[in-house]
C-alpha cells in the first residue's frame, strides 16, 4: 500500500514482502503435495492448533477438461464395459443364447449391436460422471462408488465366461465343437 493512497496493490503486481514475511506466509500455508491422478493432499488444520490431519483434495480444474479423480478405476470399468457386451454378443450370435436382462434384451431387439453399444457407453458416461461429481465434495466416497462400479460389472463377465466354458466343456465332451 501506498501512504498517499491507502489502496491494496493490483492482484498482477504483489506487494513487496521481506524475507521474514516470506517465511511466515509459507508457514501460514498447509503442506500439500500431489498424490496424482487429480489429488492433493493437504494438512487441513479441523481442530485447533497442531490438529492437522491429512485430507485429499481435488487438484487442478473442476470443469469440463481438467483431471478425473479415479483414472484406474474408470480404466477397469470401461475394460469390463467392453468385455460385457464382446462376450454378450458371442453368446448371442456364437452359441445361440439370450439375453436374460430384460432392458438389454429389448435394447438387443430395437438397435441390435449399436444400439446396445451406444446404451452400454452411456451407462458408463453416466456412472463415471456420477462419480466424479460425488468425488469432487467426497473423495472417499467417489473412490468406492467407483470401485463398486468396477466390482458391479465383473458379474455379468464372469457369468458369461463361466456360460462360454460350460457350454464348450460339455461340447467337446460329447465329441463336437461348440455351437
Amino acid at each position: 500500500m501506498d501512504d498517499q493512497n491507502p489502496q491494496p496493490a493490483p492482484a498482477d503486481r504483489a506487494a513487496p514482502v521481506s524475507g521474514d514475511e516470506a517465511a511466515l506466509l509459507d508457514a501460514a500455508q498447509p503442506p500439500a503435495w500431489s498424490l496424482g491422478h487429480g489429488l492433493t493432499t493437504v494438512a487441513e488444520d479441523s481442530h485447533g492448533p497442531g490438529d492437522a490431519e491429512e485430507v485429499e483434495r481435488p487438484s487442478g480444474s473442476v470443469g469440463l477438461g481438467g483431471a478425473v479423480l479415479y483414472p484406474n478405476c474408470y480404466t477397469w470399468f470401461v475394460l469390463l464395459a467392453a468385455l460385457d457386451i464382446m462376450l454378450t454378443t458371442l453368446i448371442i450370435a456364437g452359441f445361440e443364447g439370450y439375453e436374460v436382462n430384460v432392458v438389454a434384451d429389448w435394447i438387443i431387439a430395437a438397435g441390435g449391436l449399436r444400439g446396445v453399444v451406444a446404451f452400454k457407453f452411456g451407462v458408463v458416461i453416466m456412472v463415471v460422471l456420477i462419480c466424479e461429481l460425488v468425488g469432487r465434495r467426497h473423495v472417499a466416497k467417489g473412490r468406492k462408488l467407483a470401485e463398486w462400479a468396477v466390482a458391479i460389472t465383473c458379474i455379468p463377465v464372469a457369468v458369461a465366461l463361466i456360460q462360454i466354458a460350460v457350454v464348450t466343456i460339455a461340447a467337446l465332451r460329447a465329441g463336437s465343437p461348440p455351437e
